[in-house]
């Protein structure tokens, strides 16, 4: 049910050529961001890990985020502080409200 509720979600946002579907699977492609459909919230993170610790690919995702200007943020701000071990979602809403609000 909730494969079925993700393909959907994809297929309607026009994300089709960012995913590739198999069996009961998804692999998300040159994408980075949060999914929240319900009650399930799925991260997708840069697939480049050379520790394979969730925390330090938050960081890099916000550095990446911050050099590439997709988002205002003080990188050594985020850096420096315990945000970064919330949720991906948690961090963007963070750091989007302090920005804009």
């Amino acid at each position: 049910m909730e494969f079925n509720s993700i393909c959907n979600y994809l297929k309607t946002r026009n994300l089709n050529n960012a995913v590739r579907y198999g069996f009961n699977k998804i692999k998300f492609i040159n994408y980075v961001g949060v999914i929240s459909l319900g009650n399930l919230v799925i991260e997708i993170l840069q697939k480049i890990s050379i520790t394979n610790d969730i925390v330090k690919d938050r960081k890099m995702l916000m550095f990446i985020l911050s050099k590439c200007n997709k988002i205002s943020v003080s990188i050594n701000e985020v850096l420096e502080t315990n945000i970064v071990n919330q949720s991906l979602l948690d961090v963007l809403a963070k750091v989007i409200t302090k920005n804009y609000c």
